[in-house]
């Protein structure tokens, strides 16, 4: 069997920083800088200022960590999304979507349940990127 390359490094690997968006604030989770797979969830305000602000300390403490590269991972919104996706461009994040439907199933898995609230939401969009069911969050 003829190799294609080595595996990934621990460097190249994105840090996964998973959002639930709302109209009013964002619910976000990212496991791998807390140390523990149960991350804690925080809201902050979806306003330009707030966003701008976590997002730049996340990629502060992820280049820290030695993670170069980050990926923020979200359900559409249609509207509500469209703040945080442009703030995390320009800020150099790597953007990514998830199904909706994939994170209800995913839910169901995590919590024994199909209850939706905005503090189980990042988790479950967690464990779908995890999982690699992403798809690119196109700018037409």
């Amino acid at each position: 069997m003829k190799s294609t390359g080595s595996a990934p490094s621990f460097a190249t690997q994105p840090l996964v920083v998973s959002c639930d968006v709302g109209m009013e604030s964002l619910h976000l989770v990212c496991p791998a800088m807390s140390g523990s797979p149960f991350a804690r969830v925080y809201a902050i305000d979806n306003r330009t200022e707030p966003i701008r602000r976590e997002l730049t300390a996340l990629r502060e403490a992820a280049l820290r960590s030695g993670h170069p590269h980050v990926r923020l991972v979200l359900e559409p919104t249609g509207v509500y999304d469209k703040l945080l996706i442009n703030i995390a461009r320009t800020l150099g994040f790597d953007v990514k979507l998830v199904n909706g439907e994939d994170v209800a199933k995913m839910r169901q898995v995590i919590f024994g349940d199909p209850g939706k609230t905005d503090k189980r939401d990042p988790t479950a969009i967690h464990g779908v990127a995890t999982n690699g069911r992403m798809m690119i969050a196109r700018d037409l």
